[in-house]
Formats: structure tokens, sequence, C-alpha cells
């Protein structure tokens, strides 16, 4: 497949990293006096890491739908192993324990090199759902998909395991931070709103083969 016919794709790829490396610079350099939602509760506090979180979590989206779409190009699948096989290599090879990576995607480096089979295998188990179901990769399905996995994702975190199981490899708060979740939620929407720009889409119809490369994988 020649990138022209997958540039939506590419354009959310490259949306998405940038969206997920302003949530670290944002987390870990930016200055934010926090500031509360409603009243003075813990519950409702707004600081940098909410903000970082509302950044990420819209990146995340926008990266997520690239990785379901990518599995309509042959090329963006081999791609997107290469890429990830190096990253992981390099990065557990120089810094296995740099912080970045644990305050992104909660792993290591290090981690993420012992754990790539599992990654592997829940790429091939999409790409094996793509195969049997093409229409879940196709635009609209892709991003209800992205944003539904999100949203499970934070409300499992969120407002379960923090709350009650650990925080952060760290004992359980006790009490769910309402303002963080928010944020998460507010990051997967205007994810998707960004999803829907990139492919100019006006309404709920999908958007034209030639604006965003509806092509099956073979």
């Amino acid at each position: 497949m020649k990138a022209s016919q997958s540039r939506c794709e590419i354009q959310a790829l490259l949306v998405g990293v940038a969206l997920l490396l302003l949530s670290l610079y944002v987390d870990k350099s930016l200055t934010l006096a926090p500031f509360y939602l409603v009243g003075q509760s813990q519950e409702w506090l707004v600081g940098r890491r909410e903000i970082a979180h509302l950044i990420g979590l819209a990146g995340l989206t926008v990266s997520a739908w690239y990785f379901l779409r990518s599995f309509n190009f042959k090329y963006l699948v081999l791609t997107n192993i290469a890429v990830a096989a190096v990253l992981i290599g390099v990065l557990a090879w120089k810094r296995p324990d740099h912080d970045w990576a644990y305050d992104l995607l909660g792993v290591t480096p290090l981690e993420l090199a012992f754990n790539s089979p599992i990654y592997l295998g829940v790429g091939v188990f999409c790409g094996f759902l793509a195969w049997k179901t093409p229409t879940l990769t196709q635009p609209t399905p892709a991003l209800i998909c992205a944003c539904l996995a999100l949203v499970v994702n934070s409300v499992f975190w969120e407002l379960y395991v923090q709350p009650f199981h650990n925080a952060n490899d760290h004992p359980a708060r006790g009490w769910v931070e309402i303002a963080q979740f928010l944020c998460d939620v507010l990051g997967i929407t205007l994810g998707a709103g960004v999803v829907l720009l990139s492919t100019r889409w006006s309404g709920p119809k999908e958007v034209e083969a030639d604006d965003c490369g509806e092509h099956s994988l073979s």
C-alpha cells in the first residue's frame, strides 16, 4: 500500500504521539497552581497530573484508533512491529529503568521487553479479529472500540484499583479522584474529536474511501 492511501492514519499517529509526549512534559515540567472543580475536597483537585491525564488520554485515543485502522494496511502492520521491536529493544538495553515509560504506561522499558510476547499476542489477536470482522477496523467502529476500551480502563483504574487496591505501587487511597477521572473522560472525548477532524467527518456517515484509505489487509 502506498503511504498516500493511509494519510489519515499516519496523521493520527503523529498527532497521538505528539499528545503523549506533551502529556509527559506537562506531568514533569509544567508549573501549574492546583485548583478545585468543586468546593475544597481533594477528590475535586486538579493539578498538572490531571491535566497530563487529559492530554495523555486524548493521545491514547488517537493512537488506539490508528492501531485499529492500521490493520487495513499490510505495510503499516509491518511498520508497527518493526518500530515497536526496535524501540523496546533499544530502551530496554540503554535505559531499562527509565521513568518516562512508567509514567506513560505504568511499566519500565525492561518490563516492556519482558512482556513483549504478550503484546505480540494481543497484536496477533487484533489482526485475527480484523481479518474475521473487517468492519471493526473501519473509521467509525474503530473509534467506538478505541473510546470504549479506554473508558472501561479508566473506570477500572480510577474507580476501583487506585481507591481500593493500590495507587501506583502505594497503598490504596481510600477515595476516588473524581477530577482525574473526569479529565480522563474529557481527554478521550477530545481524542475522538481529533480523529473526527482529521478524517474530515461532517456527520455519522463514513468518510469516503479516497479520504481515509478504505482498503482491506491483503
